[in-house]
């Protein structure tokens, strides 16, 4: 069963953008009324490497894979290291899988096995033939998730910052890019000190491979950040669903913005106006 899986044809459309992308209601002037989760239960917005700060790939080739554009989809020396890494822990301290190999992780999600680590690394190999290695690294920065429901790097630039993923600076990717090692413990909102720290070994991960200079490092190491607030709740909730309510299930999944005709800002003052004569109605 195993050795025939081996020889399957990875399916196309698994890598499809569609799984990952939520939909934006918007309005008439682009601000956010409400997103609704992608088929991957999350928040997404699939971008081109252009829509996406050099400092990301950077900060993700330096930390993840300095090899990337060297190997075939496999790193033998990286596996090699993780192994002795992992033999002197006695533990499983490291995997050394490459950014192929983790798209793979994220498309297929297989078991934390041998055998599936096998079959992961055979289908690294084949994903590398079927996709050129910037179709791959766009797989990676558009499914990785980035914890709180978000995956992909423009949702967690979003998410965070409140900026598109083409404007983070050097300290801003490297603190997004310290965040997929583990996202649950790395979630920003509940541990920012533990993301700091993984952020500066990021910083020296950058500097180590020649990805910046040792100033560019230090005032990166020393840019405040702040988080922008967490999204709880969404804006004129009946307005929205009865735009969702008016849209066909079929034509939602080709979508990932809508733009209505509401204007919020005029809708928050009409709410405004009509809670204050209620009140003064209650005299």
């Amino acid at each position: 069963m195993f050795i025939a899986s081996l020889f399957i044809s990875l399916d196309q459309s698994l890598f499809h953008s569609s799984d990952i992308t939520s939909l934006r209601i918007l309005d008439r002037h682009g601000a956010l009324l409400r997103e609704v989760l992608s088929s991957e239960e999350g928040k997404g917005r699939w971008c081109s490497l252009k829509e996406i700060s050099p400092n990301i790939v950077n900060a993700l080739d330096a930390t993840e894979d300095a090899r990337f554009y060297r190997h075939p989809g496999v790193d033998p020396i990286a596996l090699a290291r993780a192994a002795w890494q992992n033999l002197r822990a006695g533990r499983i301290a490291s995997g050394g899988s490459t950014i192929t190999m983790q798209v793979i992780r994220n498309v297929y999600r297989p078991r934390r096995t041998l055998t599936e680590k096998i079959r992961e690394a055979w289908y690294a190999l084949r994903l590398e033939r079927m996709m050129s290695k910037d179709e791959i690294l766009l797989q990676y920065l558009n499914r990785v998730p980035f914890g709180n429901q978000t995956f992909g790097i423009d949702a967690a630039a979003w998410l965070y910052f409140e900026k598109p993923a083409a404007q983070l600076s050097i300290a801003e990717a490297a603190f997004l890019i310290a965040i997929p090692n583990s996202p649950a413990l790395n979630d920003p909102y509940r541990h920012f000190t533990r993301v700091r720290r993984r952020q500066t070994y990021v910083l020296d991960r950058m500097e180590q491979e020649g990805r910046i200079s040792n100033a560019e490092s230090a005032r990166a190491a020393e840019e405040p950040l702040v988080l922008a607030p967490g999204r709880t709740q969404f804006k004129a909730p009946h307005f929205t669903t009865m735009v969702l309510n008016i849209l066909p299930e079929a034509e939602r999944q080709n979508l990932a913005d809508i733009y209505s005709t509401l204007d919020y800002n005029v809708q928050k003052t009409c709410e405004l106006l009509l809670k204050a004569h209620l009140a003064h109605l209650k005299k």
